[in-house]
């Protein structure tokens, strides 16, 4: 469960309670998913922290970011980094890897929150326990 972290066995029907003011979001086990502080529209707010919340497991994604309107991005001019989480020796890591680095203004920092503990780091490569 997105909001509580409760586990569920998948592949079988749940029954949850479902007001109007929350969707039911159920995540897979190793699940990465990226969020940004409140804007009202893309660009309003420049965002320099990646909040990632990891759930439990192994899993990967593919982060892009350039300027947003510019034709930059032909040239090269983007980062695409790769996140990814793993279990070792009983700790959960985030693994960051850079595919193409070189777009200077993008995020700088990344805060995990990992089963409602959070981390906050300088993005750099490498891998780093979380758990």
């Amino acid at each position: 469960d997105f909001y509580t972290g409760k586990k569920f066995r998948g592949n079988c029907k749940v029954k949850v309670y479902a007001p109007l003011n929350k969707i039911p979001i159920f995540v897979r086990e190793g699940a990465l998913i990226p969020m940004w502080d409140l804007q009202n529209y893309i660009g309003e707010k420049r965002q320099s922290v990646l909040y990632l919340k990891v759930y439990p497991g192994e899993g990967k994604f593919l982060y892009y970011e350039d300027d947003g309107v510019s034709w930059d991005y032909e040239k090269g001019i983007y980062n695409l980094i790769e996140f990814s989480t793993f279990v070792r020796n009983n700790d959960q890591y985030l693994r960051i890897k850079f595919l193409n680095c070189n777009y200077k203004d993008g995020i700088k920092r990344v805060s995990v929150d990992f089963c409602r503990k959070t981390t906050e780091f300088k993005l750099e490569e490498g891998e780093f326990v979380i758990s």
